[in-house]
C-alpha cells in the first residue's frame, strides 16, 4: 500500500491547493483508511487549513476548507473503534511505538534521513527550497509542500525509519518533495540573475548524475572502475550499519530479491515435504510463513509475543 499512499497523499495535497473540497474530503478519508501515517498527513493538512483560516483573505473559502475534514475525522473515529473491537486497542502498532519508543529507535531514525539524502543526491536540490524558505521568498505551495515533507521526515525519524534498501518510509512524500524543489528552482530562476540560472542547471545535472551513479549496476562506468567507490558510498554507517548490513539503493534491492527467492523455495519445500501438523521455528517467518502453510514461530520474537507478553 506504499505506492497507493503516495498517490493519495499527492492527490490530497493538490486538492487542498486547488480548494477542490469534495475531492479533498474523500482523498483525506482514503488516506486515513490506508495507513496510520496517512492520518498524520491529514493532520498536517488540517493544520494548514487552520492557519489559512486565521490568516483568511477576502474571497477565500476557509470555512468550507475546514468543513472538508469532517469526513476524514469520521473515518478516523471508525478506524479507532474497529481496532478497539477487533484487537482490544484503538491505537495502531505504529502509534504505540511512537508513544513509547525504545532507546535506539530515535537514534536509528536520525541515521535514516541522512542516508536517504546522501545516497540519492537530493541535498543538491533541497538547497533551493530551504534557502528561499528561510529568506521568506518561497511561494505558498512550495512552502506547504516543504513543511509537509519535513514533518513526514520527522515522524519517520521518530519511528526509526525502516529496514529496506530504497528508503520506503520516505517514498510516499517523494512527489511533494519534488514539488518543493521545483518551486525553489522557479524562485531561483525568477531572480533574473544569469549566475543563478546557471547554478540551477548545474545543480540539476549534478543531482541527476549522482542519482544515476547510486543505482547503476554494475558500478563500473565503462573502463572507469567505480564499483568499489559505489559500494563504499551506499553502505550504511554507524548504528544503521548494525541494524542493516546490506548496501542501500539498487544493490541492496538485488540482495533482497535473492533472499526472497531463496525463502520462497524453502517455504514450498516445507509445504510439500514436511508433515502438515509440524511447527517451524525460523528467523525468517515472512515468505516461509505464507508458503509453507504450517504453524511458523518467529525465532527472534518479532512476530510472536514472548510468554506473558500480550503486545
Amino acid at each position: 500500500e506504499t505506492t497507493l499512499l503516495a498517490l493519495l497523499l499527492t492527490a490530497a495535497f493538490l486538492a487542498f491547493e486547488r480548494r477542490a473540497l469534495r475531492s479533498l474530503s474523500l482523498l483525506s478519508a482514503a488516506l486515513v483508511l490506508t495507513r496510520p501515517e496517512g492520518g498524520f498527513a491529514v493532520l498536517i493538512l488540517f493544520l494548514f487549513a487552520v492557519l489559512s483560516r486565521l490568516r483568511r483573505r477576502p474571497g477565500s473559502n476557509t470555512e468550507g476548507l475546514l468543513l472538508a475534514f469532517r469526513v476524514p475525522g469520521l473515518a478516523l473515529v471508525a478506524v479507532l473503534l474497529l481496532r478497539l473491537m477487533i484487537f482490544g486497542s484503538a491505537f495502531s502498532p505504529a502509534l504505540v511505538s511512537a508513544l513509547d519508543p525504545d532507546q535506539y529507535q530515535p537514534r536509528l531514525g536520525l541515521a535514516y534521513p541522512r542516508s536517504f539524502l546522501v545516497g540519492t543526491g537530493t541535498p543538491l536540490l533541497l538547497v533551493f527550497p530551504l534557502v528561499f524558505l528561510l529568506l521568506g521568498k518561497l511561494r505558498g505551495v512550495g512552502r506547504r509542500s516543504l513543511l509537509l515533507c519535513l514533518a513526514w521526515a520527522a515522524q519517520a525519524v521518530w519511528l526509526g525509519g525502516d529496514d529496506r534498501p530504497f528508503w520506503l518510509a520516505m517514498l510516499p512524500i517523494l512527489p511533494l518533495l519534488f514539488v518543493a524543489i521545483q518551486e525553489g528552482m522557479i524562485t531561483a530562476i525568477d531572480t533574473m540573475r544569469s549566475s543563478m540560472l546557471g547554478l540551477t542547471w548545474v545543480a540539476l545535472l549534478a543531482a541527476m548524475v549522482v542519482s544515476v551513479f547510486a543505482s547503476k549496476l554494475p558500478g563500473n562506468i565503462g573502463p572507469i572502475p567505480c564499483a568499489r567507490l559505489q559500494t563504499a558510498w551506499t553502505m550504511p554507517e554507524g548504528l544503521m550499519e548494525q541494524e542493516y548490513r546490506r548496501p542501500l539503493g539498487r544493490s541492496g534491492l538485488f540482495w533482497e530479491i535473492q533472499d526472497t527467492e531463496r525463502l520462497r523455495s524453502i517455504g514450498v519445500f516445507l509445504r510439500d515435504r514436511v508433515h502438515r501438523r509440524a511447527s517451524i521455528l525460523t528467523p525468517w517467518p515472512g515468505a516461509i510463513g505464507y508458503l509453507s502453510r504450517k504453524r511458523v514461530i518467529d525465532l527472534r520474537g518479532r512476530c510472536t509475543p514472548p510468554p506473558g507478553d500480550t503486545g
